[in-house]
């Protein structure tokens, strides 16, 4: 009996954690003990059984991934297969038709009209030819059409072009404050770089 307890604290105190819980819960198959006659008989042969750990049950799926992928179930399915409330079952599918709603329905191109090899051939060498060219004249500003830049970049652009602010206003259809308070911002960015 001192020798099954000194050697299970010897295997407490410096077995690793693995064989600590495959001995806690392994059974153990204990021989009968020595006999008095037998005094200094070779200690009990202790065998175990390996067993493996139970197996971590599968997670099951949240409403939010029933209702993704399957996307036509009601309430009261979507709540008995998740284990939701049906309450939060009929939420989350007017979430989804509020979204499917509110999704933009992206246009379907049509197909391009039969154009022949031909003529696609001599328009992509016609676009390399011309970036050729802008490769070749480095000092030429590739000008960005005016729809793209931005109202203060216009007003800057017309007020180093010498246009006074009022005409300014005018041009861009902006009130005349707006205009000003540009043209001021600008101006004090440049005193502070200064």
């Amino acid at each position: 009996m001192l020798i099954e307890r000194l050697t299970s604290w010897v295997r407490a105190r410096f077995a690793g954690p693995e064989v600590r819980a495959v001995e806690q819960s392994a059974p153990v198959v204990k021989q009968a003990p020595a006999t008095a006659e037998a005094p200094f008989a070779e200690p009990p042969v202790v065998t175990r059984v390996e067993t493996k750990p139970p197996a971590a049950p599968e997670r099951p799926q949240s409403a939010v991934e029933l209702l993704r992928n399957e996307p036509n179930l009601d309430a009261a399915t979507l709540a008995a297969r998740a284990g939701v409330t049906l309450s939060y079952a009929r939420s989350l599918i007017r979430r989804r038709k509020a979204k499917a709603l509110l999704a933009p329905a992206r246009p379907v191109r049509p197909a391009p009209a039969a154009a022949s090899f031909m003529q696609t051939q001599a328009l992509l060498q016609t676009q390399v030819a011309d970036l050729a060219r802008r490769l070749d004249n480095p000092g030429e500003s590739i000008a960005k059409p005016p729809a793209l830049l931005s109202r203060r970049t216009q007003v800057l652009d017309r007020s180093a072009a010498g246009i006074g602010a009022k005409r300014i206003s005018e041009e861009l259809a902006m009130p005349m404050g707006e205009v000003d308070f540009i043209l001021k911002v600008e101006q004090l960015k440049k005193s502070l770089k200064n």
